[in-house]
């Protein structure tokens, strides 16, 4: 997880900019999958406007081991919101959960 300051429709309804063109650059290079989705709340909020810049990124997880990845719209003391990636594992027969914060 983390703040590219990159713009993709790939991960928000924004046309893709110079940065984003990088990012997918790296993501195609490394074989890395982009959780995020397009049609959730921006990622970043602030006076000055809002934007999709924060990206959760995962590598060697797939689609179906992703439970949950949502955008918390409750106000928090950063101009960037919270998100939540819940990760299911199968560990021996069980389930294992993790819930992940990107603070």
């Amino acid at each position: 997880m983390g703040d590219f300051n990159a713009k993709s429709n790939v991960w928000s309804p924004k046309e893709t900019d110079r940065r984003g063109e990088e990012v997918l650059s790296f993501i195609s290079k490394w074989n890395i999958t982009v959780v995020n989705d397009p049609n959730s709340i921006p990622t970043y909020n602030c006076t000055k406007g809002e934007s999709w810049i924060d990206l959760t990124l995962t590598r060697n997880i797939t689609d179906r081991h992703i439970r949950e990845w949502k955008v918390h719209d409750q106000e928090t003391l950063r101009d960037h919101r919270l998100l939540l990636t819940e990760v299911n594992f199968q560990k021996t027969g069980r389930t294992e959960r993790r819930i992940i914060l990107k603070l």
